[in-house]
């Protein structure tokens, strides 16, 4: 509980002003420092967190690069005829010219329709006493569904549709307007394909006198109408048929998916694949901006400032100035750069500068679209080559980026560091704030016993006084 304190009422003394002075001392050596060291901790890790999401942007860009994607030069494709067939192309795509001549059908998926009439989907399937079980195989995926004589349509649907996700169940009124509603039991696989399409169904499975499920079920009897699914089937000049089990197709022509649209063609479409000049320069503009955001960012925090008073001059560091972290990450990257020369005895194009990319006095990129586009028109293969080897090197897994950004990483490691570091100040700094209290504490104490001893001794000379005063006038 705080004292109460008359500062001065007896000894004169501002007590209060001395102690708040002594505290403002203690914690001006003891505190303020811990307190200004854990700021500035925190600082450098909030810089090394964003540091830390630079990168990785620039390391996403990158990714666009790497051999992976096939390459730093980009692809582009175009369909004679896009209502029958689309494509789009990776980096990987080798240019040239393809002629699907014939598309004899599409990819399709499979499709149950009862045609026995269900006019209450609300009714029970089976009679009293009557249970089953629905045995239904889609693709490669088996399940099973429990039938009683409390299950109605209504629930079969609701069940199967909450099993899997390769089917849907439904109950389609195929009624004209104003007639009593006659409902069929549809099951449509959600894959194209006879590999993930096709579906298998079984009634006969521990089945005790189930004669509705027999006839509402059954996928061999006669009134269930099955659409089977069917592979896509096409021609590719120069090739023949190909069969696939989906309309989306990717491992023909290298780099490029195909899209079947229509089966109806009447004449060859031809799918062109050829370099993408303004799309390769726009991906290297990015990429050089991510660099320059790292550049400037890394700059921008390592600054060191003056701050000038008038009396005092201190020396203001930025939140990076502090470890090296940040700059061995720049370094390592600028060597990456001129590491990834590209066959220096034949070529023309074997630089960075070569496609039109330097470095400006403070360490950021710059960019000459004219220089690039020649480099490029020349050497595509040179083009990419560089920016592959670039990439490959610093963006791919276990690459120079990652070694930074990962977890228990370069940068990690120096944050999780100066995290415990802050703890262990902050610890500290309570422990000081407890002793600085106590002290503070301590001092009231002895003020409140010295303005105690004071009173008793002023009111002892006051009554002193008064006798010495009585004495006196006794005397006349």
């Amino acid at each position: 509980m705080p004292l109460i304190n008359f500062s001065g009422l007896a000894s004169g003394i501002d007590s209060e002003a001395l102690i708040e002075a002594t505290v403002d001392a203690r914690r001006a050596t003891r505190v303020e420092p811990k307190e200004k060291e854990v700021t500035e901790l925190e600082g450098t890790n909030t810089a090394l967190q964003e540091l830390t999401t630079l990168l990785n942007e620039f390391k996403t860009q990158l990714l666009d690069f790497t051999s992976l994607n096939g390459g730093g030069v980009s692809k582009t494709v175009s369909s004679s005829d896009e209502t029958a067939v689309t494509a789009v192309a990776s980096n990987a795509a080798t240019g040239g010219t393809y002629t699907i001549t014939a598309i004899d059908q599409l990819a399709t998926n499979h499709t149950y329709t009862f045609t026995e009439s269900i006019s209450d989907p609300s009714a029970a399937i089976m009679g009293a006493g009557e249970e089953g079980q629905l045995d239904v195989t889609i693709g490669t995926e088996s399940f099973s569904i429990s039938v009683d004589e409390t299950t109605t349509f209504n629930d079969l649907v609701n069940e199967f549709n909450t099993t899997t996700d390769a089917g849907t169940a439904q109950l389609v009124n195929v009624a004209a307007p104003g007639q009593t509603a006659d409902y069929r039991l549809v099951i449509t696989s959600n894959n194209v394909g006879e590999q993930n399409g096709l579906i298998t169904i079984d009634t006969t499975t521990n089945v005790t006198s189930s004669p509705n499920l027999d006839t509402y079920l059954d996928s061999v009897a006669a009134n269930a109408v099955d659409i089977p699914a069917q592979n896509a089937l096409f021609t590719l000049q120069g090739v023949g048929q190909i069969e696939r089990g989906s309309n989306t197709i990717n491992d023909v022509i290298q780099g490029v998916t195909i899209s079947l649209e229509d089966a109806n063609i009447t004449t060859n479409v031809t799918i062109q694949v050829k370099n993408d000049s303004s799309g390769t320069e726009s991906a290297v503009r990015t990429l050089i901006e991510k660099f320059n955001e790292v550049v400037e960012f890394i700059a921008e925090n390592n600054e060191i400032t003056r701050s000038d008073n008038g009396r005092d001059i201190d020396n203001i560091f930025g939140p990076l100035a502090s470890t090296r972290v940040d700059d061995g990450a720049l370094t390592a990257l600028r060597g990456k750069i001129t590491a990834s020369a590209y066959d220096m005895t034949t070529n023309a194009v074997r630089i960075f500068a070569d496609l039109g990319i330097t470095t400006n006095r403070d360490g950021t990129l710059a960019f000459d679209a004219d220089d690039f586009q020649e480099a490029l028109s020349n050497e595509p293969d040179s083009v990419n080559e560089i920016l592959k080897k670039f990439a490959d090197e610093t963006a791919v897994s276990g690459g120079l980026i990652e070694q930074y950004t990962r977890f228990n990483g370069l940068i990690d490691t120096i944050e999780s560091a100066n995290t415990t570091r802050i703890e262990n100040l902050n610890d500290q700094i309570a422990r000081a704030e407890e002793f600085i209290e106590k002290e503070a504490t301590q001092i009231r104490l002895r003020f409140a016993r010295l303005e105690a001893n004071i009173s008793r001794m002023q009111s002892q000379q006051a009554a002193l006084t008064s006798a010495l005063a009585g004495l006196g006038g006794g005397s006349g």
